[in-house]
């Protein structure tokens, strides 16, 4: 089964007098299970695709299919329960007074009987690592940990799909650290969970299954992480750098030696080191 079909889509924002058009014919999909994430420069439509995919933005032409089903009016409440979705700011996204609250807050929505729902809560803060803090409140944590009871709160509800728009944006390296750690903790605990990635930070793409780049509202290019950055100077065209444990091995590549795209980097360090 397809988790994410997306077919021709349009967008574009309409302020005054004035069209923007953000997305343009834009077509990809996702299996269940498969981990993509999506690179590009800023206003490419990384971030309204992801809005467009949770039906927080509606497209102006193009069909979204989720789960196999239709994203539409007469959906949109069905599929939201199978969707999670963290965003770039964990200040905006905290809801409760404490970490608890926090957690409690989609179960409550969900009606899930107080009795289980501290089990639940007390699962899922252990996962990411937050257990003993659910009696603080969001001004004692820091940005790395607000992060990581957002996503508690998401994968309490056993999403299908997870979506994590820019999570890492405002974190320092600490913060992002932390994230990735728990990404690729998700991954291998989770497996049949789709997740879908928009970042700036290209180490983060290397965690994926496959990178979409997005370039001008259009799919610019696509494949795994070793494909994909291996077009370095096309990446470079638009404004995109590489991830340093690429970037080494290109400079190396200038210098002569000879290395290869598909080489692990102890392979590359052996080369070098003769």
């Amino acid at each position: 089964m397809k988790a994410i079909d997306v077919q021709h889509l349009w967008f574009s924002y309409h302020q005054e007098e004035e069209e923007k058009m953000i997305l343009q014919d834009l077509s990809f999909s996702c299996e269940q299970g498969e981990s993509i994430a999506f690179i590009g420069p800023n206003g490419s439509g990384k971030s309204t695709l992801m809005k467009l995919l949770v039906a927080l933005l509606e497209a102006d032409k193009g069909k979204i299919f989720l789960l196999d089903k239709e994203l539409k009016e007469d959906t949109v409440d069905f599929l939201r329960q199978h969707i999670g979705i963290v965003f770039q700011n964990p200040d905006n996204q905290f809801i409760g007074a404490t970490v608890r609250d926090d957690i409690a807050f989609g179960l409550e929505n969900r009606c899930i009987p107080h009795e289980e729902m501290e089990d639940i809560i007390l699962k899922y803060a252990k996962e990411v690592g937050m257990e003993t803090f659910l009696d603080k409140e969001p001004a004692s944590l820091s940005g790395g940990q607000k992060q990581r009871v957002a996503i508690a709160g998401v994968l309490s509800m056993h999403p299908k799909i997870l979506l994590m728009d820019e999570a890492t944006a405002m974190l320092d390296p600490k913060g992002r650290k932390e994230i990735m750690a728990l990404t690729k903790k998700m991954r291998s605990e989770n497996k049949d969970m789709t997740i879908l990635t928009v970042t700036h930070h290209m180490e983060e793409a290397l965690l994926s299954d496959r990178i979409i780049v997005i370039y001008q509202g259009k799919v610019y290019m696509e494949g795994t992480p070793d494909e994909v950055f291996s077009h370095a100077e096309e990446l470079k065209a638009i404004g995109l750098d590489l991830p340093f444990e690429k970037k080494w091995k290109e400079e190396l590549k200038k210098a002569g030696f000879p290395i290869e795209n598909t080489m692990t980097d102890e392979e590359a360090i052996e080369i070098l080191c003769h």
